[in-house]
């Protein structure tokens, strides 16, 4: 007779593990499927605002922490605007692997190369059924499998549409880069703003990220964030605008940057929260579920 645990979380990223220790905590059974051989390969900016450290009550994030930004400039075409705030640039392979080691810490049975290809929702219980052949039974499962949801899809939940196509590139910091401005910007008091003709973005001396909303990418806008020991470029529109090729001549055009040599990740970017993430024994978290802020 199978084991019925508590919580089964399909889905061993950053989501998932926060889940399987959280509930692991309260005292719960848990187990963790993950279809890699290996935790973390999410590719993510990890910029995050101070209300991560809400989550993580007195423990110690100073190692996962790439940086700290206090402001952001917002470029509209050639014009830019500077505001003040906080942000902290986290490093989401160590993110990931630092819960995956709390989630055991706190209980959590963690099993990887185990995918998820089919779920059965039953009146007291959930059969989960992997891949090589294994079955599981759990009270209630948690869909923390990506944009491309097994769980939604097996258990009848909408799924995410009009996804984005995010494409990042990675230069390293002896790369030389800018970008020229030439324009007078409108007067706006309540932030503070400058464009001098033939200013440039430097890798080395701007420490802090930039968003570009230009023509060149429309329903979006490009990134640039200095990391600990690259530049990060990125963008995301739909798949049919061709991020790549736009974000590659813009690098060209703007930065003199030329692709060849960078570092190329790309991921689907859910666009919207759906509107029914459970039933009465599943439910969706995370990407699955639409649950992030890529605007």
């Amino acid at each position: 007779m199978l084991k019925c645990y508590d919580l089964i979380v399909v889905g061993g990223s950053a989501v998932g593990l926060y889940l399987a220790k959280e509930f692991s905590k309260k005292g719960n059974s848990v187990l963790v499927l993950e279809r890699k051989t290996k935790v973390g390969g999410k590719v993510c900016s990890g910029l995050l605002s101070k209300h991560i450290f809400s989550f993580f009550e007195k423990e110690n994030l100073d190692d996962l922490i790439e940086d700290q930004f206090e402001k952001a400039r917002i470029w509209v075409e050639n014009k830019y605007f500077d505001f003040s705030g906080n942000a902290w640039l986290f490093d989401r392979q160590k993110l990931d692997e630092f819960l995956f080691e709390r989630a055991q810490k706190a209980g959590a049975e963690i099993q990887l190369q185990k995918e998820v290809i089919k779920i059965k929702e039953n009146k007291d219980f959930v059969l989960v059924k992997t891949k090589d052949g294994k079955e599981f039974q759990s009270k209630i499962v948690a869909g923390c499998d990506g944009v491309l949801s097994t769980v939604a899809r097996e258990v009848g939940l909408p799924q995410q549409k009009n996804l984005l196509l995010g494409i990042i590139y990675l230069s390293n910091y002896k790369k030389e880069d800018g970008i020229a401005s030439s324009a007078t910007p409108p007067r706006n008091d309540n932030v503070k703003c400058h464009c001098e003709r033939n200013e440039a973005i430097s890798n080395n001396n701007n420490n802090f990220p930039d968003l570009f909303f230009t023509k060149d990418f429309p329903g979006f806008f490009s990134w640039r964030i200095p990391r600990k020991d690259s530049v990060e470029y990125g963008t995301a529109l739909l798949p049919e605008k061709k991020p790549k090729e736009r974000l590659e001549k813009w690098l060209n055009n703007n930065l003199q940057l030329t692709t060849d040599n960078l570092q190329l990740r790309s991921a689907l970017i859910p666009c919207y929260p759906l509107k029914k993430t459970t039933t009465k024994r599943v439910f969706l978290c995370g990407d699955a579920a639409g649950q992030i802020k890529p605007y």
